[in-house]
């Protein structure tokens, strides 16, 4: 499991990466946590004690690639295995990346973004319920203030677009803790 999950962006001054280990986790099992630095253009990984483990990376562009276009939202599964962050890496279109423990990108979906005439959509955020099995993508357009939520379920790691709810100022606040499938909405 995870010691730490962050959805506010943290501000880190800029150095040299660190070289990577090959084991995602440390010998004597410390739990790791995961940080979006404040330009939304790296996913690292963290230990309890605050060493860098990881850096997320897409394993088909080679060891030292990092992952394009990684927007502010992400979010951890509940069961602690992947975690989902939003990617833009072309203007207007969106993606769901999973990076694992290791640091490793491990899939990915794009995102049915609604037609619209004035405006752009972005992805607020993100939310895991408590199965692992469905993931939240909030929506929201800033000229016209519609928000779209859509629920994605996971099967034979394909995901599908189960539910979509659309009104003007919508925005998904999570999944209950407790209540398996209740989804909080605002």
């Amino acid at each position: 499991q995870f010691a730490l999950l962050t959805h506010d962006t943290i501000a880190t001054e800029s150095k040299p990466e660190e070289e990577e280990s090959e084991e995602s986790k440390s010998k004597d099992g410390k739990k790791k946590s995961f940080q979006c630095n404040a330009y939304g253009s790296t996913v690292r990984i963290y230990s309890k004690d605050l060493e860098l483990q990881a850096v997320g990376r897409n394993v088909a562009e080679g060891p030292a690639a990092t992952l394009q276009g990684v927007q502010n939202a992400m979010a951890f599964a509940t069961n602690g295995s992947l975690v989902a962050c939003a990617l833009e890496k072309v203007q207007g279109r969106h993606q769901i990346a999973f990076i694992e423990r290791n640091g490793l990108r491990h899939g990915e979906f794009d995102v049915r973004v609604p037609e619209t005439t004035s405006g752009s959509w972005k992805i607020e955020s993100l939310h895991w319920d408590l199965a692992s099995s469905i993931l939240a993508v909030s929506l929201y357009n800033d000229t016209t203030g519609m928000g779209v939520i859509q629920l994605y379920y996971r099967e034979n790691y394909y995901w599908y677009l189960k539910q979509q709810f659309s009104k003007q100022g919508l925005h998904c606040l999570g999944f209950d803790r407790e209540n398996v499938g209740r989804l909080y909405i605002g």
